[in-house]
């Protein structure tokens, strides 16, 4: 009898162990999407910069064309450009071309945000865009 009932107090302490830890899991898990939602909401708002920049160049311009690093910082120098693979704090220019360009930041490994402006329409997205017609998502 004795030992059933240590048994049975077992048991209940190692479900509450269980129960506890759970819950940690659980709220680690919510304190990483805050964080993926902050650092996508961080890379929105700089692709929406970076694209003025660039619709800023085109109107002064009339091409994306020649829309590099150099020119972007120029313009925006708070941005972080580049013309090679997105990285995190910092906006890949893509397929610049007479009428569109491609804008790509990296949120996390493996994980981009993109905006394009293609003619007169801008689409946003979350694709590692190489031309316009690729940010999708």
């Amino acid at each position: 009898m004795v030992v059933g009932l240590v048994l049975v107090a077992g048991v209940i302490a190692a479900t509450g162990f269980v129960l506890v830890g759970r819950s940690q899991t659980d709220a680690a898990k919510g304190d990483l999407q805050q964080i993926d939602t902050a650092r996508s909401a961080e890379a929105q708002s700089t692709l929406a910069a970076a694209i003025q920049t660039a619709q800023l160049y085109f109107s002064e311009e009339g091409t994306f064309v020649g829309f590099t690093p150099e020119a972007a910082t120029a313009r925006e120098p708070s941005i972080a450009w580049n013309a090679g693979p997105a990285t995190v704090n910092s906006v890949s220019i893509r397929g610049a071309s007479d009428t569109g360009v491609a804008l790509v930041t990296s949120t996390a490994p493996g994980t981009f945000a993109c905006v394009a402006a293609d003619g007169p329409a801008v689409t946003y997205g979350t694709q590692d865009a190489m031309a316009p017609s690729a940010c999708t998502g």
